[in-house]
């Protein structure tokens, strides 16, 4: 396994299916792509700011011993309608 993608709508189960699929990336040394679908009316730099929020959090979890490790394993992306 290479690349896992995880959706999140950052509802709780969403956010604690990141936290599963970060591990399961570290394990396999995995690339861990999170996807958010922007809705209508949904602001993108909120959004960005609620994925890197995740990202932070999910990076202090792990204790990454280096920044470049936590870098690959984690990338945010988003993209406008």
């Amino acid at each position: 396994m290479t690349t896992i993608l995880a959706l999140v709508d950052f509802s709780d189960a969403s956010t604690n299916s990141v936290s599963f699929a970060a591990e399961l990336s570290k394990r396999s040394s995995a690339r861990l792509i999170m996807v958010n679908i922007l809705q209508n009316g949904e602001g993108e730099e909120e959004t960005k700011n609620k994925l890197k929020s995740i990202e932070s959090e999910l990076k202090k979890s792990f204790n990454s011993d280096s920044e470049i490790a936590a870098n690959e394993i984690f990338d945010v992306e988003s993209t406008a309608p």
